[in-house]
């Protein structure tokens, strides 16, 4: 699983664009994610000491990544939107993981 911690510079922008690809965005999104080998993508915002964060976590299956990737419009604007609407990266230390799989 990778984990990100991000200043959230535009939080009503990026909350409209996380609404989007859970509605009228959602088929090309989940295509795309299909196409990385993504299972599972979230990002959640919480702020702490008067400042907005986000939160994202993904899941990728490496054995389920596309041979020769189609590309798709969306994964650019979604690229474009974090760079956007995210700061930098906060490193985060893993405390423990476990899977059941």
């Amino acid at each position: 699983m990778n984990i990100i911690i991000k200043r959230l510079n535009n939080h009503d922008k990026f909350a409209k664009w996380g609404e989007q690809l859970q509605t009228t965005r959602k088929d090309e999104a989940v295509e795309t994610m299909k196409q990385e080998g993504t299972v599972f993508e979230g990002f959640y915002a919480f702020e702490m000491a008067g400042q907005k964060y986000a939160i994202g976590a993904q899941i990728i299956d490496e054995a389920k990544k596309a041979a020769g990737q189609q590309h798709f419009v969306v994964d650019d604007e979604h690229q474009a939107m974090r760079k956007e609407c995210l700061g930098e990266i906060i490193p985060a230390e893993v405390i423990y993981e476990l899977e059941n799989l």
